[in-house]
């Protein structure tokens, strides 16, 4: 492929994917100007209008949506390989940049932040940004870089670095151990008081050695949006919830949460670090993205 016409082709994909010109050329390196001559020659190479421009946004047209078909998997196939080929640092290189993390409060909280010290003293020029939340965090409009994604992974155009998954227990709090006193089978769970979270598929699926148990857990005693609040109404003993074996692991050694159906037991949720092709390509993020690959595991 020529030199300069995959240059501009990156720099139309990151146009889309970033929503402007100007963020385009940040992530690229790039001045602006550069990055709308590059734009300006690759229409006029193609004598195809890509954009329609307005003052406040850029949209694709026709002609640009077929492009990015047409290009976009083959930008990120060779930048992904530009970015093997180069492989790890040298010692004497100092990689620096921002690279925006985002993830569920929780796990940024208890798995990746205590992970850190030793990254942050080998790259002491790499600034981190963290973006918690319990929902979705929107890549573009929040300038994320890598994310952290628990359940199912989704194909949506990144590459994906299996961490080790989340194991997940049924318990209950203490000051509610009556309410579960005698119960050695899923099905005696109906009409117990329960708690979830907004995010939470609301069946839980239970396993014992020869049975496998659906058990419709909605509607909730207690509904909440994030898993803090899950934890600490399980800690009061509001009622009986699925949570993170490593979250509650504490609670469980003091007697302050107890492990309801030790025999049985659910599925493990899949975690994920995800990272799109064109950011991995760049040393401060694939430096954070191997990091966490290797220590999450």
């Amino acid at each position: 492929m020529n030199s300069k016409f995959f240059s501009q082709l990156e720099v139309f994909v990151a146009i889309v994917r970033h929503g402007s010109i100007v963020e385009a050329a940040q992530s690229l390196r790039i001045s602006k100007s550069n990055a709308s001559q590059k734009l300006m020659e690759l229409e006029l190479d193609l004598d195809l209008k890509l954009f329609h421009r307005t003052t406040r946004k850029l949209a694709l047209t026709t002609a640009g949506e077929t492009m990015l078909a047409r290009c976009a998997n083959a930008v990120d196939t060779v930048s992904l390989a530009r970015a093997d080929i180069r492989g790890p640092a040298r010692q004497d290189e100092e990689i620096s940049g921002v690279v925006t993390l985002a993830g569920s409060n929780i796990y940024l909280t208890e798995y990746v932040i205590p992970k850190l010290h030793s990254f942050i003293l080998q790259y002491p020029k790499i600034r981190l940004r963290f973006v918690g939340r319990d929902h979705p965090a929107d890549p573009l409009a929040d300038g994320i870089d890598l994310r952290v994604r628990i359940g199912d992974a989704r194909n949506d155009g990144t590459k994906a670095f299996p961490l080790k998954p989340i194991e997940r227990v049924l318990c209950v709090g203490k000051a509610a151990t009556l309410l579960a006193d005698g119960i050695n089978h899923p099905k005696q769970l109906n009409g117990l008081p329960l708690i979830m979270r907004e995010q939470e598929k609301p069946t839980w699926i239970l396993r014992s050695k020869s049975e496998k148990w659906s058990f419709d857990a909605s509607p909730p005693h207690i509904l909440v949006n994030s898993y803090e609040l899950c934890v600490q109404a399980t800690r009061s003993g509001y009622g009986l919830a699925v949570l993170a074996k490593d979250i509650v692991g504490p609670d469980m050694a003091t007697g302050q949460i107890v492990h309801l159906l030790p025999d049985w037991h659910i599925d493990p949720l899949p975690v994920a670090l995800t990272v799109h092709h064109s950011k991995f390509a760049k040393p401060h993020i694939k430096a954070l993205t191997m990091f966490l690959s290797e220590s999450l595991n």
